[in-house]
């Protein structure tokens, strides 16, 4: 299912008219209310010249450069370095996230990408693309990256580099990295009893609640990616990986959601659960709803750790789509707290383990209170 722009003439939804492709939110203060008017915009008129277009986002946006590290290399790690450093280059680019910035195109776009393609990334997005000089512009798609705490994503991006096996892209997410609520001072049994030896950052991070962390890896390659993985890490498979890496990564191409988890690992000290995904797979989810699974878990709060070029104009189609969808399932007037709800309930629509009691009924508001 690809989701296109929505038309200009559907019931109960209010718009404005502009030559930009891109939706936006609008908060006015209302006394002590802040309501969202929300705005879809598609002009079906041909455009002229570029010096009549209009800026494509007028709202601040949330970006963070980030560091290279200094830990020394391990082997066989300097080409994953070149893409890591890559993806931070891309994101430095980014204003401070409390600038308001107008994402233009860039003046020094590839000649591969011709000025009118620029504007219609959306109906034709090219995700034959390798760097990030190829997006549609500058700073297209920073908004994407979350702060977090300096030391806490040092330490998250450290763990990446305990792997072998090529990581292409990397996000952490789940209540192990958004704490969604505050649990006071954990003993120190309690902490060991999910993190055996977790640095002073991760301790101060998940605020007296210690939880396994969550992260999803994209890799290009599944069958060889696993053939690495169990080499070095065999015992952070179940019996499966008795069989080969075959076997797993049929299971996992084969099978759900393209998505082979590891949980309880232990890696450096910290239990991590990390579930490993073909880009192909993770991009096309992102950008056609393919099972909403990996793009319903990107509509909520998530840390990109290690970036990619391809992933992040997916991933842009996917928030723009969620935007979209919420517009239609609310009233014309709304708050924006009930904005952002129905975008993170998207995923879990139709969910039956949402009608179970051990599912938290409050999940969806969970998520909501750390924004």
């Amino acid at each position: 299912m690809s989701l296109r722009p929505i038309p200009t003439n559907i019931a109960s939804a209010r718009f404005v008219r502009s030559r930009s492709a891109f939706a936006y939110v609008r908060v006015t203060q209302n006394t002590r209310s802040h309501y969202v008017r929300s705005c879809l915009i598609r002009n079906s008129a041909p455009r002229s010249t570029t010096a009549n277009r209009h800026p494509v986002f007028a709202a601040p946006v949330r970006s963070f450069a980030s560091e290279p590290s200094r830990e020394p290399l391990g082997d066989g790690a300097t080409a994953a370095r070149q893409k890591e450093s890559e993806s931070d280059a891309a994101v430095t680019a980014a204003r401070p996230p409390d600038e308001a910035h107008l994402q233009t195109p860039s003046n020094s776009t590839p000649s591969s990408v011709s000025d009118q393609s620029e504007f219609d990334w959306e109906d034709k997005p090219n995700f034959d693309i390798e760097k990030f000089t190829q997006l549609p512009y500058e700073n297209f798609g920073v908004n994407q990256h979350m702060i977090i705490d300096r030391e806490f994503k040092e330490a998250l991006r450290q763990l990446l580099w305990k792997f072998r096996a090529p990581i292409r892209y990397a996000f952490a997410y789940g209540s192990g990295v958004f704490p969604q609520s505050t649990g006071g001072s954990a003993v120190d049994a309690d902490m060991k009893s999910v993190h055996p030896r977790a640095p002073l950052a991760v301790q101060k991070a998940q605020n007296g609640s210690p939880k396994m962390i969550d992260f999803i890896f994209g890799v290009s390659h599944t069958q060889h990616w696993h053939s690495l993985n169990l080499t070095q890490h065999r015992d952070h498979y179940s019996a499966l990986g008795s069989l080969g890496s075959g076997a797993v990564s049929y299971v996992q191409d084969k099978w759900g959601a393209g998505v082979y988890f590891n949980p309880y690992v232990t890696v450096e000290g910290i239990q991590i659960k990390y579930g490993v995904v073909n880009l192909d797979t993770l991009c096309r989810d992102l950008s056609e709803w393919d099972t909403l699974y990996l793009a319903g878990r990107l509509h909520k709060p998530v840390k990109i750790l290690r970036d990619d070029p391809r992933v992040r104009l997916s991933n842009q189609i996917n928030l723009l789509s969620a935007l979209r969808t919420a517009l239609l399932l609310l009233p014309p007037t709304f708050t924006e707290q009930e904005l952002y709800s129905t975008i993170a309930g998207i995923s879990y629509l139709g969910d039956p383990r949402m009608a179970l009691p051990t599912e938290n009924p409050k999940k969806v508001s969970n998520i909501i209170w750390i924004l």
